[in-house]
């Protein structure tokens, strides 16, 4: 009889072993534009340097540092950045590939236009003047 092939999770934890590594697998997530993603990479890379150091160097209680790593939390910019910094790596912003731009610029632009249309025209004097005077009730 064969013996069964023994086999364990994948666990990418196991091969974050530098900075360079660590800052590669980050910057995969980031790019992926899921903020989901980028926790969860976060979550690995600190869980391979190990959660205690991790929570030292950024000032986070170790607690505080797992509960913002979880998946369903949602942790303040501050908290990644110092987790970011206890990693060994910095937050890094590149422009956009051409086809990414096009839905980001598009987006942009139609904020612009509707900011436009949402700011008042410039008043007549005349009319300001009659629009300020109380006018009138009607009571039927």
């Amino acid at each position: 009889m064969k013996a069964k092939p023994s086999t364990r999770p994948f666990d990418a934890a196991s091969y974050l072993t530098t900075e360079a590594s660590i800052a590669a697998f980050v910057t995969d997530a980031m790019e992926s534009g899921d903020p989901a993603v980028l926790q969860n990479a976060l979550n690995i890379a600190a869980r391979a340097r190990g959660m205690a150091q991790i929570a030292e160097q950024s000032g986070l209680g170790r607690e505080s540092l797992y509960k913002a790593l979880r998946v369903d939390a949602r942790p303040q910019f501050t908290t990644i950045v110092k987790v970011l910094g206890a990693l060994g790596v910095q937050l890094v912003a590149k422009p956009l590939p051409r086809k990414k731009l096009q839905p980001v610029a598009a987006k942009l632009v139609r904020a612009t236009k509707v900011s436009k249309s949402a700011t008042p025209a410039k008043k007549d004097p005349k009319r300001a003047a009659a629009s300020s005077r109380p006018r009138d009730r009607q009571e039927g």
